[in-house]
């Protein structure tokens, strides 16, 4: 939790649009509120509301998304899906091997110097998971601020309520990556209860515009 951080938020910064990122293994949804303006869930370029889980290397440009999709079935090798489930893993995981038991043609390696951490290798070059959904989720950052025609970089982010804390470091690492300023966690069993994510974030930028502490202490159960 990084509330001490939270509360130095300087009064600008709640003009700037807040997202919601549920990372899922298939899809990603982003939603995005700031003062002024109803939540709402981005679009991307194809406006659609859920971005497919991959990313492509298309001869010497990287593509996301739904653009990247249909690459899973022409160039598979150089698709990558589900990137997150991947996250703090190692080589021996059961989820690599959920991954091989489905014939996903990825090279699966042990990263060096990271006791057993798995990564993939394209060509000469070894990827890290924090780096592919890195790139995924800054491509999810610029059609965000696309949406909000204003850069963005705070969000909140979901993740399975079984997930570890090297699992949770890890996607904060990613989320790094891609210069996003995480301001909390959300676990997927709190997210999606009645509306998904739209109360939990009302209820933040509420709680920044407002500054009640009052509110402070639901919002730590909330994001926990």
């Amino acid at each position: 939790m990084r509330w001490a951080s939270l509360l130095l938020l300087s009064a600008a910064s709640v003009e700037c649009a807040i997202l919601g990122i549920d990372v899922g293994s298939e899809f990603l949804k982003v939603a995005s509120v700031r003062p002024g303006t109803p939540f709402h869930i981005v679009l991307d370029e194809q406006s659609k509301r859920k971005v497919q889980n991959v990313i492509g290397f298309d001869v010497e440009e990287r593509v996301f998304g739904n653009h990247a999709s249909q690459m899973l079935v022409r160039k598979s090798q150089k698709a990558f899906t589900m990137m997150n489930r991947l996250l703090g893993k190692k080589l021996d995981s059961p989820d690599v091997a959920f991954f091989r038991e489905r014939y996903y043609p990825y090279d699966f390696v042990e990263i060096e110097g990271r006791q057993g951490a798995v990564g993939l290798k394209l060509g000469e070059t070894i990827y890290s998971p924090e780096e592919l959904v890195g790139m995924l989720l800054q491509y999810v950052l610029k059609i965000a601020s696309d949406d909000a025609e204003a850069p963005v970089k705070d969000a909140v982010l979901t993740v399975p309520d079984y997930w570890t804390q090297v699992e949770r470091q890890a996607l904060l690492d990613a989320a790094d990556l891609a210069g996003i300023n995480v301001l909390s966690l959300i676990n997927e069993n709190t997210a999606s209860e009645s509306e998904p994510l739209r109360s939990s974030l009302s209820l933040f930028l509420s709680c920044l515009i407002t500054s009640k502490p009052i509110i402070l202490p639901f919002l730590c159960r909330l994001f926990s």
